[in-house]
């Protein structure tokens, strides 16, 4: 991972567990003690996954655009354009239905 992007999402990590760590030291739930040694320790491991977690998201964010493209092809009428497929794909109207085929 780059050096810029790692120390950018290694600040966003620790903000959100500081955040997270002064709600729960707020309702004394933890000290603040525990809360700085459970942020330090933590983002290493996140830093470490959030690569593969991204990664993740984007795949299933690819495969549910290619089913509702898929749902939208199939409700087309015979011989509808790419373009008018791909406009209808993005409208509110298609939904992503449950797979219920072979796999």
């Amino acid at each position: 991972m780059d050096p810029l992007v790692a120390e950018f999402v290694g600040a966003v990590l620790r903000w959100l567990l500081t955040s997270i760590g002064a709600y729960l030291v707020a309702h004394h739930v933890i000290t603040a003690d525990q809360s700085d040694r459970f942020a330090s320790a933590l983002i290493p491991h996140l830093l470490l996954w959030a690569p593969v977690a991204g990664g993740l998201v984007w795949s299933l964010w690819a495969k549910y655009r290619s089913r509702l493209k898929f749902i939208a092809a199939a409700e087309a009428p015979a011989g509808a354009s790419e373009e008018s497929i791909n406009k209808a794909a993005k409208s509110a109207t298609v939904k992503a239905q449950a797979f219920t085929g072979p796999l």
